[in-house]
């Protein structure tokens, strides 16, 4: 067995020895630095063009996502079925992925380095407990695809090719945001466009912090 699934199954152990540990694993995953992808992704409500992840950054928050449609994720799997599991998960959960290295494939996506040996005491025991690797192969997740188990759902939003995840109860956050002021730096590309320089600029002046251009 894959060792972070090992670590995931100790986590929900019921010998709370067992889950102890399994936390403690945990803290040299979480103590290193890490990217979070930042979108320009609109949407209008009342015919006003709003920016959900840009604002959220304003606040030193960051947005997490609900979970959607993915085709590698739910191959095989009756549609019908994979709404369900959907739905099941939204209830509860919302997540939000990090990464070790900094990829702009995305255009209209700039990257908000994060320092962790800045979350004070209580954020980190809030977190270091809901943050899990993540994982390309749907064999070594052992998804059963099964709608009424908890962890089982956990696992849909630890699948992506690379990096980390956090997963919070929609109870920890404030209309989906959570507040963590340990930004570091933002990094973007040149040619993400010139108003959205602008805008990444305004937000790095907003929460003090640099900015990094990469050509």
């Amino acid at each position: 067995m894959n060792k972070y699934i090992k670590n995931f199954y100790n986590l929900y152990s019921l010998d709370d020895q067992v889950c102890y540990q399994a936390i403690l694993e945990k803290k040299d995953w979480i103590f290193r630095k890490l990217f979070i992808p930042v979108s320009f992704t609109k949407i209008v409500e009342d015919g006003k063009d709003l920016y959900p992840e840009l604002y959220a950054l304003m606040d030193s928050s960051f947005l997490f996502k609900e979970m959607y449609y993915n085709r590698e994720l739910f191959e095989g799997v009756d549609y019908q079925k994979v709404l369900g599991i959907i739905n099941k998960f939204n209830e509860q959960f919302r997540y939000l992925h990090l990464y070790e290295n900094l990829n702009f494939e995305d255009k209209d996506t700039f990257f908000v380095e994060i320092n962790p040996f800045k979350i004070d005491d209580k954020v980190y025991k809030d977190l270091v407990s809901n943050f899990y690797p993540c994982f390309d192969s749907i064999n070594e997740l052992e998804l059963k695809y099964d709608e009424e188990d908890m962890l089982d759902l956990l696992k849909l939003a630890m699948f992506n090719k690379e990096g980390f995840v956090l997963i919070l109860s929609n109870e920890a956050l404030l209309n989906n945001r959570y507040y963590l002021p340990v930004i570091e730096k933002i990094h973007y590309k040149s040619n993400i466009g010139k108003d959205k320089i602008e805008a990444i600029k305004e937000i790095a002046s907003s929460i003090e912090v640099e900015c990094e251009e990469y050509e």
